[in-house]
């Protein structure tokens, strides 16, 4: 794809796979990781450039007509303070948090013995290079 992503022509920014459409994002991360970070990398982040675009999306549009509600008091009358959240927001942290590919930076995720780089330090580790993060 050469040019901008023209996201008009998708409804509401939905079904499509937003890391085979961004070729911006995919040399960015060819440039910074090492080829076997690459590889690592590149089969998550179509997957989950794939339920971002599809699941995820539809699931927020939910998510922000039926957002979570504030049940002050139990039926007692004594204040709980209890939120009840839609069960899609619950389904899209899950799906976020638990794919592998948005993790804690200083823990490795699964299959992995080190965290992967940041792209977002002033420092990060460069293609061959040997420096490890201080």
């Amino acid at each position: 794809m050469d040019g901008p992503i023209e996201f008009g022509q998708f409804e509401e920014g939905r079904h499509c796979n937003y890391w085979t459409l961004d070729p911006t994002i995919q040399r960015e991360l060819r440039r910074v990781y090492t080829d076997g970070e690459f590889e690592w990398a590149e089969p998550r982040l179509a997957e989950f450039g794939k339920v971002v675009g599809h699941t995820i999306a539809d699931n927020a549009d939910y998510i922000d007509d039926h957002g979570p509600e504030l049940h002050t008091y139990d039926k007692h009358g004594e204040v709980q303070n209890f939120v009840r959240y839609p069960a899609e927001q619950f389904e899209d942290e899950e799906l976020a948090y638990e794919a592998g590919v948005v993790a804690d930076a200083f823990r490795a995720p699964p299959g992995r013995d080190e965290p992967t780089c940041c792209t977002c330090c002033p420092t990060p580790r460069r293609r061959g290079s040997s420096a490890r993060w201080r």
